[in-house]
């Protein structure tokens, strides 16, 4: 029986991510890197209660990151590349209780661990999905498409707040921050059935707008041009959409993309000229 490994692409080589300091484990998980090679993700340590832990990779070794409490579940989502680390976004969870907390480990107060709390609220549910090179972190707010689910933004100075919602849309999700912009989706009525479309807000003028009225898929990433990926499509700033084909998992500030040419399973691809 084949096992996943930990694995980073420099200079168009593959690299294995060594995760032995982690053991033991059930699976090994990988989410983000940043340009200090810095490679952020989350380990299985048992099926029972699916416990997980956030760990980072760094200098040819990984370790463990805190948890707010002993034993609580955690998992990386993201890191950015702010000074010669890079600040780290993610969640975490206590056993047996319903909700789950978003949390950073800032690059300049090592082994340490906070708490992003929602100002004027305390939901149960906050989870840190992203965080820009100037330590802006963008997460979500309440349960998958319940009533009370929204975008949440933590300035790298000043009050946390909720993105705008655009005219006629309901539950927003944030998936990527890049350079002052978010791209996530909306659900927007189509008749009788709901679609979920591609959504850019600009934290700088505070303008929320869809980009596309058809899914294509989860939002992967939005880079420095406002191009935002899908895992099916590249949608300009101008609005043009184009699919190559495969599934987008990584986009660039550079005109790269990189995938898969059609699951997990097959050959990794990567696509120029984006």
């Amino acid at each position: 029986m084949g096992r996943y490994l930990a694995g980073v692409w420099v200079d168009g080589q593959v690299q294995v991510v060594d995760t032995s300091a982690l053991r033991p484990y059930v699976d090994i998980y990988v989410n983000d890197v940043n340009s200090h090679g810095m490679v952020v993700g989350y380990r299985l340590t048992d099926t029972s209660e699916f416990h997980t832990d956030a760990w980072v990779y760094q200098a040819g070794r990984a370790r463990a990151l805190p948890a707010l409490h002993p034993g609580d579940s955690t998992w990386a989502s993201a890191i950015n590349s702010r000074g010669h680390r890079g600040d780290i976004v993610g969640t975490n969870r206590s056993p047996f209780v319903y909700g789950s907390q978003a949390v950073l480990w800032p690059a300049d107060q090592p082994g340490t661990v906070r708490e992003l709390t929602v100002s004027g609220d305390s939901p149960d549910v906050v989870d840190g999905t992203d965080i820009d090179d100037d330590g802006t972190v963008l997460g979500n707010v309440g349960p998958w498409l319940g009533e009370q689910q929204y975008a949440y933004v933590w300035p790298a100075r000043g009050t946390g707040y909720r993105l705008a919602v655009p005219e006629g849309t309901i539950a927003p999700f944030g998936y990527a921050v890049h350079a002052g912009v978010v791209a996530g989706t909306v659900l927007r009525w189509d008749g009788s059935m709901g679609i979920f479309v591609p959504t850019r807000w600009n934290l700088r003028t505070g303008i929320a707008e869809v980009v596309a009225n058809a899914n294509f898929g989860e939002v992967v990433e939005v880079n420095r041009q406002g191009t935002i990926a899908t895992t099916r499509a590249l949608i300009y700033r101008s609005g043009t959409v184009r699919e190559p084909g495969g599934e987008i998992r990584v986009l660039s500030d550079r005109h790269t993309a990189a995938g898969y040419e059609g699951s997990p399973l097959s050959n990794a691809v990567m696509w120029k000229g984006c």
